[in-house]
């Protein structure tokens, strides 16, 4: 049992990056001079990303080749990383959206 919990808990981490923005939008906002329409952008790309990754898996057939947990573990590793630089790198709402 206490793998579903390590499974679940994973899965909630992995998925919180598609509100990490929401909790900072006001922050963003004043920072970068948008209208609030631009966060409705920004999920929007986060959203293409999930799109285009799973696209890329299935063409690529590495679900057949490599285990779940493995391609769920880099894939975690990559959207970090790409949330990590969103932080510290964005600048504006385009880079915003490439970091996305």
């Amino acid at each position: 049992m206490p793998q579903v919990f390590g499974i679940a808990f994973a899965q909630f981490l992995g998925c919180s990056l598609w509100f990490s923005v929401n909790g900072v939008s006001a922050a963003l906002l004043d920072d970068w001079g948008v209208e609030p329409s631009a966060m409705g952008w920004l999920t929007g790309a986060v959203q293409a990303g999930f799109i285009a990754g799973t696209l890329g898996l299935a063409m690529t057939n590495l679900a057949d080749r490599f285990r779940a947990s493995t391609i769920f573990l880099w894939a975690s590793i990559a959207g970090s990383m790409a949330n990590l630089l969103f932080a510290y790198q964005a600048s504006g709402l385009t880079d915003g959206m490439v970091y996305r």
